[in-house]
C-alpha cells in the first residue's frame, strides 16, 4: 500500500493519534499522566513512523554544476614536422595556422598538448620541440579524451602532416571519439627522401674469436635501385660492409654482416 496523496497522510497520521490515546485512556494498573503521556508519545511516534514508510517518501537531491567548455589542441611533436620541406619550415607553418584559427577567440578553456609516441600537456606552441622519433596520432587522440573524460570536452583540433609510424590507424579512434575531431593538415603528406636503419639484429652472447652474424634491415623512400654501401664499425675499425641495391619506396631489405 501506497500513500500517495499527501491528505492521506495526514489522515493516516491523525488515525494513528486516535488509536494510541484510545489504547492509554485507561490502563490496569492505573499510570500516572506522566508516564502515560510518555508511554502514548512513544506509541504514537512508533505508529507515525509506520505511517511515514508507508508512504514512500522519496527526497530529491539536485546538484547543478557548469563546466566551462574545452578544446583540446594536439600538435605533432615528430621530426617530420621539423623539417624543412620544399624550403618551408613546418613547425612555423604550424604555428600560423593555429594562429588564424582563431582560437583565442573562443569562449572555451583551450588546453595545447604535444604528442610523438607520448602525449604531455605544454604551455604554448612555442614550447613544443618537434624532435620525437615516433607518431601515434590514435594514442594522442585516445589519451586526450581520457584525460579529459571529467571535463566538457567539445572539440579537438589535430595539427599534423598525417603521417604516423606507430599505433592503430586514427581514423578509428576519431570516428569514435566523444567530441568532433578538426584536423589542420601542414605540410605534405608523402614522406620525404631518406634512407633509415629499420632494425640490428645479433646474438645476446658473443665468444671471443668467433664470429658473429649482424643482421640489419634498411628501408629506403626515393632511392629505388640506387646502390647504397652499409658498413659496421667497432670504433673507427670497420668490420664488415657490404654494397646493395635499396628496395622499392616502403620495402625493406635484409643485409647479413658479421
Amino acid at each position: 500500500m501506497t500513500l500517495a496523496h499527501p491528505l492521506l497522510f495526514v489522515i493516516a497520521t491523525i488515525i494513528a493519534g486516535g488509536l494510541t490515546w484510545w489504547t492509554y485512556r485507561r490502563t490496569v494498573p492505573a499510570l500516572t499522566p506522566a508516564r502515560r503521556g510518555v508511554l502514548i508519545g512513544l506509541r504514537f511516534l512508533a505508529l507515525a513512523l509506520v505511517v511515514w514508510l508507508l508512504a514512500e517518501p522519496v527526497v530529491t537531491w539536485a546538484v547543478q554544476d557548469e563546466q566551462p567548455p574545452v578544446v583540446a589542441v594536439l600538435v605533432d611533436a615528430s621530426q617530420s614536422l621539423g623539417l624543412e620541406n620544399s624550403g618551408v619550415d613546418l613547425a612555423a607553418q604550424a604555428r600560423t595556422a593555429l594562429a588564424q584559427a582563431g582560437l583565442d577567440d573562443l569562449d572555451a578553456d583551450v588546453r595545447t598538448f604535444a604528442f610523438d609516441a607520448d602525449l604531455r600537456s605544454v604551455s604554448s606552441l612555442d614550447s613544443v620541440r618537434f624532435e620525437g622519433e615516433r607518431t601515434d596520432v590514435a594514442g594522442a587522440l585516445a589519451q586526450v579524451q581520457e584525460r579529459l573524460r571529467d571535463e566538457n570536452l567539445r572539440a579537438v583540433v589535430l595539427v599534423s602532416d598525417g603521417q604516423y609510424n606507430t599505433g592503430r590507424n586514427p581514423v578509428y579512434v576519431a570516428e569514435r571519439a566523444v567530441a568532433p575531431v578538426y584536423t589542420v593538415a601542414v605540410g605534405d603528406t608523402t614522406e620525404q627522401r631518406d634512407v633509415q636503419l629499420r632494425s640490428l639484429t645479433t646474438n645476446d652472447v658473443a665468444y671471443v674469436g668467433r664470429e658473429v652474424p649482424v643482421q640489419v634491415r634498411v628501408r629506403g623512400e626515393g632511392y629505388a635501385g640506387q646502390r647504397a654501401t652499409v658498413t659496421l664499425f667497432d670504433g673507427d675499425r670497420r668490420l664488415s660492409s657490404e654494397s646493395v641495391t635499396l628496395p622499392e619506396d616502403n620495402a625493406e631489405l635484409p643485409i647479413d654482416l658479421s
